[in-house]
């Protein structure tokens, strides 16, 4: 059974908080004693709040095709904004007459989100026709792409659906957000120049055809990606200043320093008027090759359920992110896996489609634009679910027995996660690697967990000398080839790997910046005589990272 305190802590003034135990007492355990709360309002000002999963799907009926081939249409949403005040843009194009050739490509404005800062932003694709989510892929294999008149050596590997990657000479990418000054925030990792040169994947047609329809769910998370303060909303108590209010037409809890009567919503640590996605699961399971397991959720999954995940293969002993695979590149060492979300159902099945057995650390977050539910008359409300107690915050006027995720404010069964380390590592912060293969150079990033009470969980952002940011962990880790047993860099790191290894109380950050992002050989063979041409690529500036705590169970 949790324990629910609402009152004044000495020293500090008023306080919520939520024990997992009833033997913790509120007003002694130490904030930072993250793994016996549920939810503490002293540590909110780091907490992982997920603002909106949002979700994008191809549309023909709302944003049709032009009506002259190769043309694109353009449509500002919502319906009535312009480029400097619209939420996204849809541009559709029509290719051939045939609408098996039209593209939809869908970009987000994260500076219209409300932010004062550009906020982390994380994809997930569904595959409309075999009804899943994709999941990472981590298959190495060589690249033989022709290039300029050259074939480029390499492996890649570790590729997670969603990339984030700001560009300030790319239109659009795939699915993506252009910010206002023009940077481009790519959710797929690779660029698209001109729009009829690909199949976008919001389309008809995956790249190369085929067929698929795609919805894309988008993860905002408040939490800035570049070097700038994670923002605390936290001033000075005064006295005689309102901080909790539960009432039958608000629900609010200021920041110290702020009253509820205040219209600002960053001085509220949770509001009736603003309610985050919520937590429904966190934990780690094992899936064997070829199998498939399910995940258990607190609460019913909805179509705005996103799984975010890390893998590693259950022979390792740390977790590595991206989820590459650190002893070698068979092509039999490939890690693949898909997810379903059972929807009404409180769980989500993982299919492992890959070669071999894996352990995935997860937090599922979940969202509900379904419409309001009506009828109730409380707002502090408690109950049980068949299988515990639990209290609840909610929305006024929703329903008593069956509030929708959107109108559950705080519920004693739904974790809030902290966010235990977090910060910006400068390129000089990195110093010799310990491994090669992972990087050329290695920085340490401590992490407060000396008995293993949580399960770190880590988030990255690099920041490149052209100005673009990449998401580190939806990255491609890639290795160069043996294309020549005296080539400085065979089976080492592109300059565009940045690879995580996660311990308990530590992450150790490697990144490659330097080295070649490609080699290209200019006879066009991978035999001998040729060529190696090292073809080099940004510098990197930093990493923000944030490291949330994951609980052992929930």
């Amino acid at each position: 059974m949790t324990r629910w305190f609402m009152g004044l802590k000495p020293g500090v003034g008023p306080v919520l908080k939520v024990m997992k135990n009833d033997g913790d007492d509120p007003l002694t355990t130490p904030s930072i004693d993250w793994h016996k709360y549920i939810f503490d309002s002293e540590w909110a000002h780091k907490l992982g709040y997920v603002f909106d999963v949002m979700e994008i799907s191809f549309d023909l009926t709302k944003w049709p095709k032009p009506a002259a081939d190769g043309a694109t249409a353009t449509y500002y949403e919502p319906s009535g904004s312009t480029s400097v005040n619209a939420l996204f843009v849809v541009y559709a194009l029509r290719n051939n007459g045939s609408i098996t050739d039209g593209m939809q490509a869908q970009i987000i404005f994260p500076e219209n989100l409300g932010f004062a800062y550009t906020p982390l932003i994380e994809t997930r694709r569904f595959t409309i026709a075999e009804n899943r989510f994709d999941g990472v892929s981590n298959s190495y294999s060589p690249v033989n792409v022709r290039s300029s008149g050259a074939y480029e050596s390499g492996y890649v590997g570790g590729r997670l659906t969603g990339v984030t990657w700001f560009r300030d000479d790319t239109r659009v990418s795939m699915s993506s957000v252009i910010t206002l000054n023009r940077r481009n925030y790519s959710l797929f990792g690779y660029s698209i120049n001109e729009f009829n040169n690909f199949a976008i994947t919001l389309s008809p047609h995956a790249l190369g055809g085929g067929g698929d329809r795609f919805r894309q769910l988008h993860s905002v998370l408040e939490l800035p990606i570049d070097n700038v303060p994670l923002p605390s909303y936290a001033g000075t108590p005064v006295e005689g200043q309102k901080v909790l209010r539960i009432a039958p037409d608000a629900v609010k809890m200021a920041y110290p320093g702020h009253d509820v009567a205040e219209g600002d919503h960053d001085a509220f640590i949770f509001s009736s008027e603003r309610v985050p996605a919520k937590v429904i699961g966190a934990g780690q399971i094992t899936i064997n090759s070829g199998a498939s397991a399910d995940i258990l959720t607190k609460m019913p999954v909805t179509f705005g359920t996103y799984v975010d995940f890390i893998v590693k293969r259950t022979s390792e002993a740390q977790f590595y992110h991206p989820p590459f695979l650190p002893s070698g590149t068979s092509r039999t060492n490939r890690i693949q896996l898909n997810y379903v979300p059972v929807i009404g159902e409180n769980r989500i099945t993982v299919n492992n489609i890959g070669d071999q057995n894996f352990n995935m650390r997860y937090v599922v977050y979940a969202d509900d634009n379904s419409a309001p539910t009506s009828g109730g008359s409380k707002v502090f409300h408690k109950s049980n679910d068949g299988s515990v107690d639990y209290i609840q915050l909610k929305v006024p006027g929703s329903s008593d027995s069956a509030p929708g995720l959107n109108e559950i404010i705080l519920d004693s069964r739904l974790p809030a996660i902290p966010i235990v380390a977090e910060g910006w590592l400068a390129a000089a912060d990195f110093g010799t690697t310990d491994d090669a293969f992972l990087g050329a150079k290695k920085a340490v990033i401590a992490v407060d967990n000396p008995n293993g009470d949580f399960r770190p969980f880590p988030k990255m952002i690099a920041r490149w000398s052209d100005g673009s940011n990449r998401s580190v962990f939806n990255r491609t880790h890639r290795i160069f080839g043996s294309v020549n047993n005296a080539f400085l860099y065979n089976n080492k790191p592109a300059g565009c790997s940045i690879n995580c290894k996660i311990f308990d109380d530590a992450l150790h950050v490697y990144q490659s910046s330097g080295q070649p992002w490609r080699i290209e050989l200019e006879d066009a063979t991978f035999g001998d005589p040729y060529t190696a041409s090292p073809q080099n690529g940004p510098s990197l500036i930093g990493i923000r990272y944030y490291v949330f705590a994951i609980p052992l169970s929930l």
